[in-house]
This record gives structure tokens, sequence and C-alpha cells, in this order.
């Protein structure tokens, strides 16, 4: 259709999961799995990694899949959360530590375009390491007018830890 912008054809898509602790990440890596396991032959993976993409934000521990299929994604994401480590299509950061965005390209206004432009030319491993490094993706404007919601994946993971007063400062006060 002229005058209408054709989205660019991927040999992979783009999947990321991000968390605020390197143990949450894994968690969730692991559930989701679980769920895209549970769902192999109905699942599709360019569903679920835009939902993954426009429908979450981005916490400090991060990791990156360029899947081309359920079943990839699945052995890749298992692989993920038993070692923590990245690996075969997987890229991992944890910018707890500072480090975010060490260039300062997100208060670049040029940046967005940027971004853009590598979205538009399928440019995938170098929004992955700008994503990455800290760089805030504005993923939905860049895929506006791209398709429907996509795929609702499971919701985040909360890990269950023992929350108490200690004894000695509950009668102090």
């Amino acid at each position: 259709m002229p005058g209408v912008p054709e989205a660019p054809v991927r040999a992979d898509e783009l999947v990321l999961l991000s968390a605020p602790t390197p143990a949450h990440l894994a968690a969730t890596a692991s559930r989701l799995a679980d769920w895209l396991a549970k769902g192999v032959d109905t699942v599709v993976l360019a569903d679920v990694a835009r939902a993954l993409r426009v429908g979450r934000a981005a916490m400090p521990c991060r990791v990156v899949c360029l899947g081309r299929d359920v079943p990839q994604l699945v052995a890749e994401l298992r692989r993920f959360a038993d070692t923590r480590t990245g690996g075969g299509g997987l890229r991992c950061a944890d910018l707890r530590a500072g480090a975010v965005d060490p260039l300062g390209l997100g208060a670049a206004p040029e940046t967005r375009d940027y971004l853009a432009a590598l979205w538009r030319g399928g440019r995938l491993e170098q929004l992955t390491l700008l994503w990455l490094s800290g760089v805030d993706v504005d993923w939905a404007a860049m895929e506006e007018g791209t398709g429907g919601p996509g795929a609702v994946p499971p919701p985040s993971v909360f890990l269950r830890q023992p929350l108490w007063l200690d004894p000695v400062e509950e009668q102090a006060g």
C-alpha cells in the first residue's frame, strides 16, 4: 500500500527481559520458558517478543535473546535461568553498579531518531548493545503501526523473602 511503511522483515525476534535483581531475572526467564513450552504450538514468537518490548518497564538487570522460534527461545531461557550467564543467543547486563548510559546518549535529542533508524534498518545487534548499556529505548514509539499488542506473557516474578522485625528493635520502639 503506497505511503504506508512496511515493517522490517527479521530473521530473529528481539526478546527482552529485565528485573530488579539477577535472582528475579533468572526466575522470570524460567517462568517465561515454562509458559512458552506449554503453548509451543500456539504461541506466536513475534507477538510475545513485541509484548515484552513494549509492555514492560526496563529494570537494571537485563537479558536479551535473538530467537528464531519458540523451542530455541525456551532452551536459551532455561540455560540462562540455570546459569545466570549469557551465552548462545543471549546477552545480559547488570546496571545496578552505576554505569548506566555511559555515553549519555539518552540525553541527546537525536538519540530517538537514531534508535528508530537502527530499528527500521534491522540493526538489532546495535539496539541490543545500547539497551544493555542503559539507553532508554521507546520501543512502543518505534513499533507504532506495526501490529497489535500481541500475546501477553506471564506476569513478573516476585521472589519470596522472609520479612520480619528484629525482636530487639521491636521492644525498643
